[in-house]
C-alpha cells in the first residue's frame, strides 16, 4: 500500500492508475481470495484504497459491494453501490448486486423496479428475470407474515409471469397456502400440493 501511495503522489500523469492497478493485483491474488473467488477483508481494503486512485473501474466496484452484501454490512454496500451507479448506472453487474443487496435489506419493492430496469437493459437476461421473480416471493412472505393476504396473492401472481417456466411451483403453492385461512381445505391442498412437488408425501 505504501509502495503504491508514493507511486501515485510520484507527480506522473499515469502514475495514479498505475498505483490502482498494482494495489488491485495484490486484492486479488491467492493470498486474498478463497477457493470459490471470494475476498478476505485484507483483500477488500486494497481494492478500496485502488479507488481513491482510480474510481473509474467497474469490477472493483461490483465486488466491494458483494463482499459488504456477503458479509452483512448493508450500509457499506449501500455506500459502495451508490459509488458505482454514479460511475456506471447502466451496467448490469453492478444493477444485479443493487437487486441482490435490496432483497437481503428487505427492500422487495425496490430490489423489484431495479430488476426490472435490468430487464430494460438486458431483456433475454435470465438471471434478471429470476431476480424479479423471487423479489415478487420474497415480498409476497412479508406480505403474509403481515396479514395482508389480497396484496401477498398479487405478489405471487405477479412472480409467476417473470418465471415462467422455471419457476419452483412448490414454493408458490406453499405461499399460496399461507393467503388462505388456517385450517381451510384450501390450505391443506395447497400445502399437500407443494410436498408433492419437492417429492415428499
Amino acid at each position: 500500500v505504501e509502495a503504491a501511495q508514493q507511486l501515485a503522489s510520484s507527480g506522473g500523469a499515469h502514475d495514479p492508475l498505475r498505483a490502482a492497478l498494482i494495489l488491485r493485483h495484490a486484492a486479488r491474488s491467492p493470498e486474498h481470495l478463497s477457493r470459490d473467488g471470494f475476498l478476505d477483508q485484507d483483500g477488500a481494503e486494497l481494492l478500496t484504497q485502488s479507488l481513491k486512485f482510480d474510481p473509474q473501474d467497474c469490477d472493483t466496484q461490483v465486488q466491494l459491494v458483494a463482499f459488504w452484501r456477503r458479509n452483512g454490512n448493508l450500509k457499506r454496500a449501500r455506500e459502495q453501490l451508490d459509488a458505482g451507479l454514479s460511475h456506471f448506472p447502466d451496467d448490469v453487474a453492478l444493477l444485479t448486486e443493487a437487486v441482490l443487496t435490496a432483497v437481503a435489506a428487505g427492500a422487495f419493492k425496490k430490489a423489484a423496479t431495479t430488476a426490472r430496469r435490468l430487464l430494460e437493459l438486458d431483456p433475454l437476461n435470465r438471471n434478471a428475470r429470476a431476480l424479479v421473480g423471487n423479489a415478487h416471493l420474497s415480498h409476497a412472505a412479508k406480505q403474509i407474515a403481515a396479514g395482508k393476504l389480497p396484496a401477498a396473492r398479487k405478489e405471487i401472481t405477479a412472480a409467476e409471469t417473470w418465471f415462467g417456466a422455471n419457476v419452483d411451483h412448490g414454493r408458490l403453492l406453499l405461499l399460496q397456502a399461507w393467503t388462505e385461512q388456517p385450517g381451510s381445505p384450501e390450505r391443506l391442498r395447497l400445502a399437500q400440493q407443494a410436498a408433492t412437488t419437492w417429492g415428499a408425501g
